[in-house]
């Protein structure tokens, strides 16, 4: 944090309310598939605050003299990490110094919690490090501005589990033979066939004069299979 003089007066109390909201400078809208948001500041003149902690300097509007500042609107479209960076430019007289205010905010760009506050000499880095979809918005304070602006980047990181993939259908392997289709069962044989085939069988096990009565009673057994009606 810049060593801050002490110089308050009753101008700056008198400027104790929040800024009203008013038309953003830069404003863009952020999610997983837009990461990244870079814009450049235009030139600012400024020689100091009139107050020195940072409390009052946030109370003071923007564009009054001695503050001349600009304002960035993001809309985060899903949770993540939002975060934002801004670097002074070189002027006529020396670098360009810029703090950096993150609130949250509404659609107009008005000023809601504060989130945190950048102002090093130097580059300045602030953070939503939980960031929840709706609006932030950045206020860039030139601090200290030699007629020259600065450059600034937003980076957001998604926290959002990303959609497994689909799977996709396994394809068949070459050579596997498609399966075979079940065979239908067979046909019960008709009774006169069966009646055919045991007396045939019947005839050439007895033949001669010798088996007659074997022979017979070999056929009558056929005969009576023939007449039973067979399963299903």
């Amino acid at each position: 944090m810049k060593l801050r003089l002490a110089l308050a007066t009753a101008a700056a109390l008198a400027a104790s309310a929040a800024p009203a909201a008013a038309a953003t400078d830069h404003s863009t809208t952020m999610s997983s598939a837009a990461k990244e948001f870079k814009w450049e500041g235009a030139p600012g003149l400024s020689h100091g605050p009139p107050v020195y902690d940072e409390a009052s300097r946030r109370a003071i509007p923007c564009d009054v003299p001695n503050k001349p500042c600009e304002t960035v609107l993001v809309q985060v479209t899903e949770p993540g990490k939002l975060q934002f960076t801004v670097t002074g430019l070189e002027g006529t007289g020396g670098t360009t110094d810029v703090d950096a205010f993150l609130f949250k905010s509404d659609a107009e760009g008005t000023e809601g919690e504060h989130i945190q506050t950048g102002g090093a000499s130097g580059p300045d880095t602030v953070t939503a490090a939980k960031a929840v979809p709706g609006f932030y918005l950045l206020v860039v304070d030139y601090y200290h501005s030699y007629n020259s602006g600065y450059t600034g980047v937003a980076k957001f990181t998604s926290s959002a589990p990303a959609a497994a993939p689909a799977t996709p259908a396994t394809p068949a392997q070459p050579g596997t033979a498609p399966a075979q289709p079940a065979q239908p069962a067979q046909p019960a044989q008709p009774a006169k066939k069966k009646k055919a085939s045991c007396a045939s069988k019947a005839k050439k096990k007895f033949k001669g004069k010798k088996n007659a009565k074997k022979r017979k009673a070999a056929l009558k057994k056929c005969k009576k299979a023939a007449k039973k009606k067979p399963r299903g």
